[in-house]
């Protein structure tokens, strides 16, 4: 399976939130080395419905990939192969630098 192209951009944040409309953006090595190092994630998805369902997860981040394991009749992997868009973010708020929009395909 060949890994899905980063895209790098910035979200659309009303003006005073402290994000600056251009600059510089974080080293993907940084980012990644959060990911290898994180022990848990939450991951998002979209229900049929449209309604978001977040989980935690315990995983791991290999060969620029997430992957976990779990049941596929769990409502997360049901959403997923119905709609494979899913977010990815860290346990950690208060150093909120990482989210991360992907495009998975179940395996099983």
């Amino acid at each position: 399976m060949s890994p899905t192209p980063r895209m790098t951009g910035r979200p659309l944040v009303p003006e005073g939130y402290g994000v600056e409309p251009e600059g510089s953006y974080l080293e993907w090595a940084s980012v990644e080395s959060r990911l290898v190092e994180a022990l848990h994630y939450w991951k998002a998805t979209t229900r049929p419905n449209g309604s978001p369902h977040v989980v935690p997860r315990w995983g791991v981040w290999l060969d620029n990939s997430f992957w976990y394991d779990g049941s596929p009749e769990t409502r997360h992997a049901i959403n997923l192969r119905s709609n494979a868009a899913t977010t990815l973010h860290l346990e950690d708020g208060a150093a909120a630098t990482t989210s991360m929009v992907c495009h998975q395909r179940p395996i099983r």
